[in-house]
């Protein structure tokens, strides 16, 4: 199979996401080294294989499905990783995939509708609030970068927080959008 460099990034990331949790749960500075370097590669990457592909193509079927699982897995697994440590609170997460899956079932409906529901300005918000805070949060886990800048740790928390709320929002948003999708779903049905 010869794969586009997009989708290779994509696998990459992909294929990253294992070592990086690895890293996420192993105690010591090493590891919070680790950690730091495993996500910034993966959201380089990701970064990357949008790039690419809209610049120079393939824009493929597997890139379109495949790009935004790598991104929700890799968001996951640091969250999961800062839950189970308690840094994070778990209702974040359970919001943030909440509205993962609903846009997703959205999305669903709307292709059943011949719709395309492409991301919009707030998704792609949430995505860089979350990049941008779980980077920051990696960054202040690192026990040299904590005792110089402590304001690190908190303003990555506020960040995580904010990208909570923008999610919640764009699903509304994503929600109010498709209302005569879903709306002419449920008259079809009676």
């Amino acid at each position: 199979m010869n794969l586009a460099w997009p989708n290779r990034l994509t696998l990459l990331r992909l294929g990253l996401i294992p070592v990086l949790w690895w890293a996420l749960v192993t105690p010591g500075t090493v590891a919070r080294w680790a950690s730091l370097f495993l996500f910034s590669l993966a959201a380089v990457t990701d970064v990357l294989d949008g790039y690419i592909a809209r610049r120079y193509g393939p824009i493929t079927t597997f890139g379109k499905i495949f790009d935004p699982l790598a991104d929700k897995v890799l968001v996951s697994a640091v969250f999961l990783a800062y839950i189970s440590r308690q840094v994070l609170p778990a209702w974040w997460f359970l919001a943030v995939l909440f509205r993962e899956f609903a846009v997703s079932g959205l999305r669903t409906v709307a292709a059943a509708n011949a719709v395309v529901l492409a991301a919009d300005a707030g998704g792609k918000l949430k995505t860089l609030l979350q990049l941008v805070g779980l980077f920051a949060l990696l960054l202040a886990d690192v026990p040299a970068v904590a005792e110089a800048a402590y304001w690190v740790g908190t303003f990555a928390w506020w960040v995580l927080y904010a990208s909570v709320w923008v999610a919640l929002l764009s699903g509304v948003g994503y929600f109010w959008r498709t209302r005569d999708l879903w709306w002419r779903e449920g008259e079809e049905k009676a």
